[in-house]
């Protein structure tokens, strides 16, 4: 499939696992983007940079003991080393670590790369520490295939794994459900995937370090709802207190507390919509509804970047809004 396609029949739940064959490929036939199941937490600058930065490679070391057999390559904090995977790369991250200075940033990531040059892969975990002088949002995403094996799919996978990390990172937010892998290494290019974002509000364009730029020094404001939604504890009480945000999501959404904030979730399980046939998750709008208080709309430029003709400002705006009921998305 090539940016330019627009017809796509899409699967039904039994056979979700045909979204692992969907790629979007460059003129050049590079693979520049894929729908997979994913997850971005954003923190907040901790007290304690050690510490942070060890719980981040702890969410590395935690994906490889889940999903090792499915990724090939490191990367190791502080560019201390790279390659393919040839026993267990964590000894090696732990070591990195152990020399980092907390005064600088730090990174860590595995992938899958299953052909040479840049193209986009389902397996991915990616940690970024900011240094403390740049006062921004740290992040953390990961991604996994959608289908496993015959008829079956990660969802509750992915919902176990987002938890657990809630649990022990304690982000200041975050979101989890279908979206779009990009090519390790590369600037997330969202011209290739625009018209599927366009026609699927369900599948999010996931560009962490980018987000992490527009905010700036707020903590506090998310960029968008998914199928799972993660508020902070200070964002619940922001938004008026768990018991007022149960209240308005009454029977349409479900909350999961966990120690440090709640994860609203949207449905029993990730849905795409498909503006052809005008399906727009009611569910995700009503997640939405609820968080627009604290969503983040100051950005300064654009967050997605379009070539022309595309007003990317107008653009940006409208994506950001897809799920508000009185925006008309």
């Amino acid at each position: 499939m090539t940016e330019n396609t627009s017809e796509l029949v899409l699967p039904d739940l039994s056979n979700i696992g045909q979204l692992d064959q969907l790629l979007i490929t460059s003129p050049k036939g590079s693979i520049q983007g894929r729908i997979v199941l994913g997850c971005e937490l954003y923190f907040a600058p901790p007290d304690d940079y050690p510490a942070f930065f060890a719980d981040l490679i702890w969410a590395v070391g935690d994906y490889y003991a889940r999903y090792g057999e499915f990724v090939n390559h490191y990367a190791l904090p502080n560019e201390a080393g790279s390659g393919k995977i040839n026993g267990d790369p964590m000894p090696k991250f732990w070591q990195a670590v152990a020399n980092q200075d907390p005064d600088e940033g730090m990174g860590g990531l595995l992938w899958r790369q299953e052909q040479p040059g840049y193209h986009a892969t389902s397996w991915q975990v990616d940690v970024v520490g900011l240094a403390p002088r740049k006062k921004r949002l740290s992040s953390l995403f990961a991604s996994m295939s959608v289908g496993k094996g015959e008829d079956g799919n990660r969802f509750s996978e992915l919902a176990d794994l987002v938890l657990a990390w809630c649990e022990r990172l304690q982000p200041v937010h975050g979101s989890a459900g279908f979206c779009f892998g990009y090519p390790v290494g590369l600037k997330p290019d969202p011209q290739y995937t625009w018209a599927l974002l366009q026609r699927c509000p369900g599948i999010d364009h996931s560009d962490t370090v980018m987000f992490s730029v527009k905010a700036k020094q707020t903590y506090n404001r998310i960029k968008g709802v998914n199928w799972l939604t993660v508020l902070s504890d200070p964002i619940v009480a922001e938004l008026g207190g768990l018991a007022a945000i149960q209240m308005q999501l009454a029977d349409k959404c479900r909350i999961k507390t966990y120690r440090g904030g709640i994860i609203i979730i949207a449905g029993p399980v990730p849905q795409l919509g498909d503006r052809y046939i005008n399906f727009i998750p009611t569910r995700y709008q009503a997640a939405a509804k609820v968080t627009r208080p604290v969503r983040f709309e100051d950005y300064q430029r654009p967050f997605v970047e379009l070539p022309e003709p595309f007003d990317e400002d107008m653009e940006s705006m409208k994506w950001i809004r897809r799920f508000d009921v009185d925006e008309g998305q």
